[in-house]
């Protein structure tokens, strides 16, 4: 039998079934928020007093931050994390718990006209619509919330769709975080294949030596220890002038971050070259640039010495850059010193030809690796809109559950 359909009236809603109806969340939950918990009071871990935990706005641990020896919540509830980059994720919470003062909370007004695993997935589904810009992130507040429109079918139907959906969605999140862990090792391996290469070499024959550097451990023989300022010159970037930024310029301008801060029709550096992060969250990061660039105050340009080749000298700065991130000073930002950064020490082969098979071999793999990371990355994103899409088609009828 064909379910009948009616105009919802909300354009990004579309159709909704006959007997559905739409209304606003404040119609249906009474909404309220957390308290300041401060940081001081949490047990990072549950003991024989604190044992209710305590969400807040985190994604890992199922937004567990710590454990209260005592509790606010004594109820079923769908929670929402009200500001910053996880701004509107939605949880249904349940037992005895506490919430800090970045999550917001629904309470059913009459608990058994309603299913709370649905609105927590019709949630999921629409707060999208309802969030408004914030330097942190976003926000998507107590009157946001309450203004949010969802349908509402019957109790039954309620029932039908958050069982159907809590095992497909399960499903779904168990690929994805398959994928996401496969995509993590794979990264691992290519950190600890180029880190292997340029302190080992190709030829696994050569006898090794003792480097004498911890982290390095044992080199080929031949091989030395150098400092980076003996084999590299560091040249730090130039102040940009943001009245000369662009979207689209024709070059990228690189300035303490992974990715170009913005564009230029200017640069100061040309392609081919190596970009190492000053400052910053991303400090110690290199890059190898193809093209020409804007290097910024913020960004290290690596010149190689004695005509050492360019990819050989990033292949050696990836390798290491779980060291150089430990050079680092500062904590609220973080900075690569240059003096610091010019005395790090590597591994280093000064037979040119060795360099080179080095770059070439390792521009295969990292290629390869590269790609199969792309593929699983896809795919994960691929799964997540999926996952969107099947959401909003069955939590407002467009796809029937049997």
């Amino acid at each position: 039998m064909t379910t009948l359909m009616k105009d919802s009236g909300i354009d990004w809603i579309g159709k909704i079934p006959e007997e559905w109806r739409i209304k606003r969340v404040k119609d249906i939950f009474n909404i309220g928020r957390g308290v300041v918990i401060a940081a001081s009071e949490l047990k990072k871990e549950p003991d024989e007093k604190n044992i209710y935990p305590v969400y807040s706005s985190a994604t890992e641990k199922n937004g567990v931050i710590g454990y209260l020896e005592d509790y606010k919540f004594d109820e079923d509830l769908i929670t929402w994390t009200t500001d910053g980059v996880n701004a509107g994720t939605i949880f249904k919470r349940s037992g005895k718990f506490n919430c800090t003062n970045v999550c917001g909370t629904l309470k059913a007004k009459e608990k058994k006209k309603i299913n709370l695993n649905y609105f927590k997935f019709m949630l999921i589904s629409q707060t999208r619509f309802y969030k408004r810009p914030d330097i942190n992130g976003a926000k998507i507040m107590n009157n946001e919330m309450a203004r949010i429109i969802v349908s509402v079918p019957p109790l039954e139907t309620q029932k039908k769709i958050a069982d159907y959906l809590d095992v497909e969605v399960s499903l779904l999140d168990k690929q994805v975080s398959l994928l996401e862990r496969k995509y993590a090792l794979l990264g691992d391996y290519k950190d600890a294949l180029i880190f292997e290469t340029v302190t080992q070499g190709l030829d696994k024959a050569v006898p090794m030596k003792d480097s004498g550097i911890d982290w390095i451990g044992e080199i080929p023989e031949g091989w030395k220890v150098k400092r980076l300022k003996e084999i590299s010159v560091l040249k730090k970037g130039e102040v940009f002038n943001s009245e000369k930024s662009k979207k689209d310029g024709l070059y990228p301008y690189i300035n303490g971050g992974i990715n170009p801060s913005d564009y230029s029709d200017e640069y100061n550096v040309l392609e081919n070259n190596i970009a190492v992060s000053e400052g910053g969250a991303s400090a110690g990061y290199s890059q190898f640039v193809k093209t020409k660039f804007w290097a910024g105050s913020h960004c290290y340009v690596i010149k190689p010495k004695n005509g050492n080749i360019k990819k050989y000298m990033y292949y050696i700065l990836k390798g290491f850059s779980g060291q150089i991130m430990f050079e680092k000073t500062g904590s609220a930002m973080p900075n690569l010193q240059k003096t610091k950064f010019s005395n790090f020490l590597v591994s280093f082969v000064e037979n040119l030809e060795t360099q080179q098979k080095i770059a070439d071999y390792l521009d295969v793999e990292v290629e390869k690796l590269d790609k199969q990371r792309e593929l699983i990355k896809r795919k994960v994103e691929l799964l997540k809109e999926y996952k969107e899409a099947l959401i909003f088609e069955v939590v407002t009828g467009k796809k029937e559950v049997k």
